[in-house]
């Protein structure tokens, strides 16, 4: 039992790390995305998208089994951190 436990212990270990890579690598892309909005002075946020995304990404979960508003609090939580992101860039 303790084997089989450790096992998947370390698939989800795996999974965590597919996870934040991908966390990286959206920030990065966002990032990109807040300097041409600095730079052409627009809008950080785009309420209009952000809701496209939240929707789209809804329907995703439903199809995967996934709870429908854990989805909407995290990417809640990853507009928010973007848009930080993005008024720390306008400061600079």
């Amino acid at each position: 039992m303790q084997n089989s436990l450790n096992n998947l212990r370390k698939k989800v270990n795996k999974t965590d790390e597919k996870i934040l890579a991908s966390l990286a690598a959206r920030f990065t892309h966002t990032g990109k995305i807040g300097v041409i909005k600095a730079k052409y002075n627009l809008p950080i946020r785009d309420a209009k998208r952000e809701k496209e995304l939240i929707e789209k990404n809804k329907k995703i979960a439903r199809g995967l089994g996934l709870d429908e508003k854990l989805v909407e609090k995290i990417y809640k939580l990853i507009f928010s951190v973007s848009c930080a992101n993005h008024k720390k860039r306008k400061r600079l």
